[in-house]
């Protein structure tokens, strides 16, 4: 300890400050007293929260995209009748090899319906290059049967035909 000299009082240390004492309420259906503070707020409760699977809520579902797949078979079968030849089939087999990307992908849920069409579109393709040739056939077979033709003559068959 250190000594102090004569006739000097030892300074106390500060006190720490206290908390003020809480309040005191009066009981139940009495009146307090005016002036007083109002009693602190109750802490809320909180109760864990329960999910259910609701068909309102959540993240929106992506629809697929179907488009490829059903214009390749759509395409494809217009190609193969006629109504647009060559150009339905080459479409076809276009579309459905992309749908076909797009369902592996897991963007389209129309496989078979992108096969189709490709197959459908190859077929149609290979029938009308079938049908063009034996055209262009003909049409030679008949120009060079022309009388006025005397550089290109058919040999005709034994047969007559």
């Amino acid at each position: 300890m250190t000594e102090q000299p004569e006739g000097t009082e030892p300074i106390p240390a500060p006190e720490p400050p206290t908390a003020p004492p809480p309040p005191v309420w009066p009981p139940a259906g009495a009146v307090p007293p005016p002036g007083t503070p109002p009693p602190p707020p109750v802490p809320a409760v909180t109760y864990p929260t329960y999910t259910s699977p609701s068909p309102y809520g959540g993240q929106p579902v992506r629809q697929p995209q179907n488009g490829l797949g059903v214009a390749a078979l759509v395409l494809s079968i217009l190609g193969i009748v006629g109504c647009i030849p060559f150009v339905g089939g080459v479409l076809g087999v276009v579309f459905g090899i992309l749908g076909m990307k797009n369902a592996d992908r897991g963007i389209a849920n129309n496989k078979g319906t992108a096969k189709a069409g490709l197959i459908i579109g190859i077929v149609g393709l290979g029938l009308w290059v079938l049908v063009g040739i034996v055209w262009l056939l003909v049409v030679l077979v008949l120009l060079a049967n022309e009388p006025g033709n005397i550089n290109f003559t058919v040999v005709p068959s034994p047969t007559g035909f």
